[in-house]
């Protein structure tokens, strides 16, 4: 499965590509340092299964473009990672068409299980 996760934090980037288990897994896990508005051809291009987003720092704007993503594409899923848990950005990503929510910081554990739910889902 192709797992393409956007984000400008560097950091998150970095320990997300040395999960081992990933490729253990059969993830193709693609990083890119950018937002969602200037990734929008990459995404294009590569088609992946699923879209991971960061939203860490005010990314509101960026809602009503993976909701229209969404759309486009319907059989790629999105993701979101966020610090936020609050009930309104909860609230604002389902709306948005986002799958699941993973807490930040990301551990290894938590990514693999948001894929291999949606995994169960396609079957």
């Amino acid at each position: 499965m192709k797992v393409i996760l956007i984000s400008e934090n560097n950091t998150l980037l970095e320990s997300t590509s040395k999960f081992e288990g990933m490729k253990q897994k059969n993830f193709s896990l693609v990083t890119i340092r950018s937002n969602l508005l200037n990734a929008t051809q990459r995404i294009a291009n590569e088609m992946p299964d699923v879209v991971i987003l960061d939203v860490s720092h005010d990314k509101s704007h960026e809602f009503e473009l993976a909701e229209r993503f969404k759309a486009q594409y319907k059989n790629m899923a999105f993701m979101m990672m966020s610090e936020d848990s609050s009930t309104e950005l909860l609230l604002k990503a389902i709306r948005s068409g986002f799958s699941e929510v993973i807490p930040l910081p990301v551990t290894e554990e938590n990514l693999t299980q948001a894929l291999d739910r949606h995994l169960a889902k396609q079957f």
